[in-house]
C-alpha cells in the first residue's frame, strides 16, 4: 500500500505540472496626452475579471489596457490587486475620467460616472506626474 500510494503523489505532482501554461497577453503602446507607455491589453470577459489581481510589481512604464467593444459604464474595484493604481477612462480616444490612487484590496466601485470603451491601468501617482487631464487624446497602436 505504501508503495502504491507513493506512486499516486508522484503522479500527482506530475499531472499538475501538465496543466496549460498562462498565456501572455498582447501589448500596445499607448500615449497619453505626451505620455507614452507600453500595456498589456485585457479584452476578454475573463482577462479583465482578473487584471492586475496579484500583481505585486509593475514598472513606470507599463501598465494594462482593459478595452470593450462598446462604450458602457464600467465600474471597478481592487479586490486582491496590492498595487495602488491611477484609471485612466477613455472614450473616442480622449481622457474621460481620471480615478487617481485608487487602494489596494479596496472592495467598493470605482466608478467615473461616465461611458467609456477602455481603461489604462497604471501605478498609482502616474497620472497627475504625467499631467493626465480629461480631454487628453489617447492613441493606441500594435506594438
Amino acid at each position: 500500500m505504501r508503495a502504491a500510494a507513493g506512486c499516486w503523489v508522484v503522479a500527482g505532482l506530475l499531472l499538475a505540472g501538465c496543466g496549460e501554461q498562462a498565456q501572455a497577453l498582447p501589448e500596445v503602446h499607448v500615449q497619453v496626452g505626451q505620455a507614452k507607455v507600453e500595456a498589456e491589453v485585457a479584452d476578454t470577459d475573463a482577462e479583465r475579471e482578473h487584471g492586475l489581481m496579484g500583481r505585486q510589481v509593475m514598472a513606470e512604464d507599463q501598465g494594462m489596457l482593459f478595452v470593450w467593444d462598446t462604450a458602457d459604464r464600467h465600474i471597478f474595484w481592487m479586490k486582491d490587486t496590492p498595487l495602488p493604481l491611477d484609471m485612466i477612462f477613455i472614450a473616442g480616444g480622449k481622457v474621460v475620467g481620471v480615478k487617481a490612487q485608487a487602494q489596494p484590496y479596496d472592495e467598493s466601485n470605482i466608478d467615473v460616472g461616465v461611458d467609456s470603451d477602455s481603461v489604462l491601468e497604471m501605478n498609482g501617482g502616474w497620472a497627475a506626474r504625467h499631467h493626465v487631464a480629461v480631454g487628453d487624446a489617447v492613441a493606441v497602436a500594435p506594438r
